[in-house]
């Protein structure tokens, strides 16, 4: 099976060639996170946790929500804006155009303000 994957009521994520996989992706449901065992509640290899809050992941960053869903487009957070890729729910970083529009964020995904 390729994607998420439901084995004894947990959902697992595998990839093309049906390795079962740890990180973000997105599923019909939206972005969730298939966490390397013990992560959370001592949760199975690759078995999708409910993890709400900020994560980083190889200095990618991600938020999820209440629903345990990633965040996408724009969400303010602590009073700083960020803006979370709807392909890749990534926090994005630098120079990047929205619409029609450019705005400049910081390593940390937060958008950075009084540039020209």
């Amino acid at each position: 099976s390729i994607g998420e994957t439901i084995i004894d009521d947990k959902n697992y994520y595998f990839n093309q060639s049906g390795v079962l996989q740890t990180g973000v992706f997105s599923t019909e449901d939206g972005f969730k996170y298939f966490a390397p065992a013990n992560t959370l509640d001592e949760n199975l290899e690759g078995e999708a946790i409910d993890f709400t809050g900020k994560l980083i992941i190889d200095e990618n960053i991600y938020y999820f929500e209440d629903n345990y869903r990633g965040a996408v487009e724009w969400k303010e957070l602590d009073g700083e804006m960020h803006y979370f890729s709807p392909e890749t729910g990534k926090a994005f970083k630098g120079l990047n155009q929205i619409g029609d529009d450019k705005y400049y964020f910081n390593s940390d995904g937060v958008m950075q303000k009084g540039f020209v």
